[in-house]
């Protein structure tokens, strides 16, 4: 397989996984958008990064919950589509990133709550992954071909091979 379909490949699986995730936690997804440089999974789930983690509510703490486990859904995707994929380096991924900033604001000056608690968010990813394969692959698929996806396409699809939709919890915009 040439690298450009192979790339594509791995990238419609990460972003129909941060897709399938978003849309099991109860996000509304906008848009799912693949090329040969990059991807990109518009939803509306959206975590204020300037939360105080000792006043938090329990709803604040579920969404940063929620979030993480929206952020992991492409790399656990990945890691299920292809197991020896040549994307194996996830520390550098901007997911990564953005979920590894996320555990220090939630944890800080606790290196080891905020590793534990990352592992937790994996776990809970990658159990979603792993339940909703058939429709991650189905969304994949039609990524593949299609390369852009509305958001009211991609929930037709999942509607379509049995994913219902979810209770709904907000409605702002963030990317991953």
């Amino acid at each position: 397989m040439d690298g450009d379909r192979y790339f594509i490949e791995v990238t419609a699986y990460h972003e129909a996984g941060h897709a399938v995730v978003a849309w099991n936690l109860g996000a509304r997804l906008l848009e799912i958008v693949i090329d040969v440089a990059d991807g990109i999974c518009k939803h509306n789930r959206l975590i204020n990064f300037l939360l105080d983690p000792e006043i938090m509510s329990d709803f604040q703490w579920r969404r940063a919950e929620k979030y993480a486990q929206i952020l992991l859904g492409g790399e656990m995707a990945e890691r299920v589509f292809e197991p020896s994929s040549k994307h194996t380096d996830f520390d550098g991924d901007s997911d990564r990133r953005e979920l590894n900033d996320l555990a220090s604001m939630l944890f800080p000056g606790s290196e080891s709550a905020a590793t534990e608690w990352i592992a937790n968010m994996e776990t809970r990813s990658e159990q979603i992954v792993r339940e909703q394969w058939n429709a991650l692959e189905t969304l994949a698929c039609e990524l593949i071909v299609h390369r852009r996806l509305s958001g009211d396409a991609a929930i037709g699809i999942l509607q379509g091979v049995g994913l219902a939709a979810p209770i709904r919890t907000s409605y702002t915009t963030i990317n991953t």
